[in-house]
């Protein structure tokens, strides 16, 4: 970006540059150039360098994702939601919503690594997704007093939209019996094999 300068009346040998505008550079190593002038036009010399670290990007949701599969009473389903950028997670109280058929429930936090927060669900009796599959519920993120930060303190922005898969079963109600259609009744035989054959009502 171009240079920014900026100039004060030196008080005291503590005195600090403070408000100058740098949001016209990009996120990086910034380079500090400082010289002095006295009241005779004199500059200091040679410059006096150091650097900084700007960090003004905030962090975002990137992708939010369920492995597929089919789940059952007491199985667990992990939400993963990926950042744009590394965060650094305060707690452990933060909160997921989701939505299986109409019933919300709660994933809780497990772990942030490499700007992946991960949040587990276990099934409960009950739970078994309809036609829309396991939805994550849009802006489902609670903190519940955690904090969410980048390496330069930017609170993480935690809105995304609904994301559903089919792919994703949940399924606690157990199977019905089968209907035997061959044979059509009770049979003696003395053969090697015989074909029994009928239907269900899952797959």
């Amino acid at each position: 970006g171009t240079p920014v300068t900026g100039s004060i009346a030196v008080a005291s040998a503590s005195q600090q540059i403070v408000n100058i505008d740098v949001s016209g550079l990009g996120d990086g190593t910034l380079t500090v150039s400082l010289t002095l002038t006295d009241a005779a036009g004199n500059v200091s010399s040679p410059a006096v360098t150091n650097t900084i670290s700007k960090d003004a990007a905030v962090p975002t949701v990137d992708v939010v994702a369920v492995s597929d599969g089919h789940y059952g009473l007491g199985s667990t389903i992990d939400i993963t939601v990926t950042l744009t950028e590394d965060v650094t997670v305060s707690g452990t109280l933060s909160t997921l919503s989701i939505d299986i058929d109409g019933v919300a429930r709660q994933a809780v936090f497990v772990s942030a690594a490499s700007g992946v927060l991960t949040y587990r669900y276990t099934v409960q009796a009950g739970d078994n997704t309809g036609a829309s599959g396991l939805i994550v519920d849009a802006n489902g993120i609670v903190l519940n007093g955690d904090t969410m930060r980048d390496a330069g303190s930017n609170d993480a922005d935690l809105s995304y939209s609904q994301w559903n898969s089919v792919n994703v079963i949940v399924d606690t109600t157990a199977p019905v019996d089968p209907v035997v259609t061959t044979p059509a009744g009770a049979i003696s035989t003395n053969q090697a094999t015989t074909l029994i054959s009928g239907t269900h009502a899952e797959d």
